[in-house]
């Protein structure tokens, strides 16, 4: 996550994302709670 957060701002222009979208994927990636969960989500698919 940490990586895609990094690059949003490097998206080409291609690829049809407009500047309000950037800013509202990465609002939700920033969230707390999205962090936990995808770092749960990481962890559950490590140990099984």
């Amino acid at each position: 996550m940490q990586q895609v957060l990094e690059n949003l701002t490097e998206l080409p222009s291609s690829t049809g994302a407009e500047e309000i979208d950037l800013i509202f994927l990465k609002g939700i990636m920033e969230n707390p709670i999205v962090k936990s969960l995808a770092k749960a989500y990481l962890l559950e698919k490590v140990w099984c």
